[in-house]
């Protein structure tokens, strides 16, 4: 293009599938609105995202690392193993913040962790989740920072190089966090002991969460009467 032109790239209301490379180091206006970028190559994805702003931003590459060499601002991040079959190991540059001012999904399985880490393995990068409190499972991370929000991790190893001694807001692993959803009803009540109801039916010992501004809660509690769960927030 020549020097004076501008250069755009809508993808507004559009899915795009990367396969290679992600560069937007030499575009002037990235309109992003209800988009999803979906990274899912098979060889090493080098990301440029030169400080723009996604809608939702999502990987589902089993095959090699996704590395974020500069920061960006997305609504959404996701990585959901339902997505995909395998594992997903991503790099984010040491010594840059990545906002996330929506919801950070981070929904691995087992056998099937999903790897965070700095580029370097050294030098801890930012997640700055301003969106409240995200909640993410069965994740391996290192070397990272916690800011805007806490995240809390289940069922996840916290390797190394991690904020969690330090100060709120920071990373919070933990063996078995459950998140309510109250998304299935049955006879007008949303049970407790009810797999439809949460992220992963809870078992006696773990901490029940429910989240701010997620409907149906109820205090329908059906677990049997010697069931006890560390703590319900």
């Amino acid at each position: 293009a020549d020097a004076l032109d501008t250069v755009i790239f809508n993808i507004s209301n559009d899915i795009v599938r990367v396969a290679k490379g992600f560069d937007l180091r030499n575009l002037d206006t990235f309109t992003t609105t209800a988009s999803t970028v979906i990274l899912d190559g098979t060889l090493t994805q080098d990301v440029y995202s030169n400080s723009k702003t996604y809608n939702t931003l999502e990987v589902q590459n089993v095959d090699n690392d996704v590395t974020f060499k500069d920061a960006f601002s997305t609504t959404n991040f996701t990585i959901d193993s339902d997505n995909y079959i395998g594992t997903v190991s991503v790099k984010f540059k040491e010594g840059l913040s990545y906002t996330i001012s929506g919801t950070l999904t981070l929904d691995g399985a087992s056998a099937e962790e999903i790897t965070l880490n700095s580029e370097n393995g050294s030098t801890q990068f930012t997640l700055n989740v301003t969106g409240g409190d995200q909640y993410v499972d069965y994740v391996s991370v290192s070397n990272s920072n916690a800011s805007g929000n806490d995240i809390f991790a289940s069922f996840s190893t916290d390797v190394a190089g991690n904020d969690t001694a330090d100060p709120k807001p920071h990373w919070i692993f933990s063996g078995s966090i459950y998140i309510w959803s109250g998304a299935h009803e049955n006879g007008g009540f949303y049970y407790w002991n009810d797999a439809g109801n949460w992220d992963f039916l809870p078992v006696a010992g773990g901490q029940l969460v429910f989240p701010d501004g997620i409907t149906n809660k109820t205090a329908t509690n059906d677990f049997t009467a010697a069931t006890v769960f560390d703590s319900i927030t």
